[in-house]
């Protein structure tokens, strides 16, 4: 047997194959639908009710201050202290049934990190041909981390996308697609949660790539 011609095969449809694989991890969720079963733990213990109290028109697309929302926990809670409807979340439970929407979530959030991490792998580090296949290995192991996607969407996910996209401005490629990137992807996370610790790790990136570099690049920040 040719392993070597077997890991060349491999190798080149590994993007496909690795994706193929991703969505057979999330086949029992689709079938079983609503009865499927979930651990609550921090992922579901609230969370879903704060979709569904927004779950209405009159709430969902207000953002004035001085909405609240009454019978909450015998007093009444301010609008703007549960989930915005500028996420993607909240459309999908705005518009799906929770045992849809959730499961449809867990899959969005898992591709965008498959493809985020294999992009990010395969610009910056394992940039080699012949290093596809584990390019896809390691956007496959963080693809299926338990994500928790009912805390604003993909928190975590997006982060590789993210870099990718800002390593893509240092270096003037890809310019369109890259802000077109960082304009949507914030639309499916949540800023209190991660945002504010990526924008300061690329704030430490592009000090770091000045000093190597020996000059200061305007570019990504106008």
């Amino acid at each position: 047997m040719d392993y070597n011609k077997i890991y060349i095969v491999t190798n080149r449809y590994s993007v496909i194959i690795g994706f193929l694989l991703l969505i057979f991890y999330h086949v029992p969720y689709i079938i079983l639908g609503s009865n499927v079963l979930y651990n609550i733990g921090d992922n579901l213990d609230s969370s879903i009710i704060f979709y569904k109290i927004i779950d209405t028109t009159s709430y969902f697309f207000s953002y004035s201050n001085n909405t609240f929302i009454d019978n909450w926990l015998g007093n009444s809670i301010p609008r703007n202290a549960l989930p915005s409807s500028l996420n993607i979340s909240s459309w999908l439970f705005f518009l799906l049934d929770p045992y849809i929407a959730y499961p449809l979530l867990r899959i969005l959030i898992s591709i965008i990190g498959y493809i985020g991490m294999y992009y990010f792998l395969s610009e910056n580090i394992l940039v080699k041909g012949e290093h596809k296949l584990f390019a896809v290995l390691i956007s496959l192991a963080f693809a299926i981390l338990p994500h928790k996607p009912i805390y604003g969407g993909a928190i975590v996910a997006i982060t590789p996308l993210l870099f990718y996209s800002f390593f893509n401005l240092l270096r003037e490629k890809r310019k369109i697609i890259s802000f077109i990137l960082l304009f949507i992807l914030p639309f499916f996370t949540n800023i209190v949660m991660s945002s504010s610790f990526i924008w300061l790790t690329f704030c430490l990136c592009m000090i770091c790539y000045f000093i190597k570099n020996k000059f200061i690049q305007l570019y990504p920040l106008i």
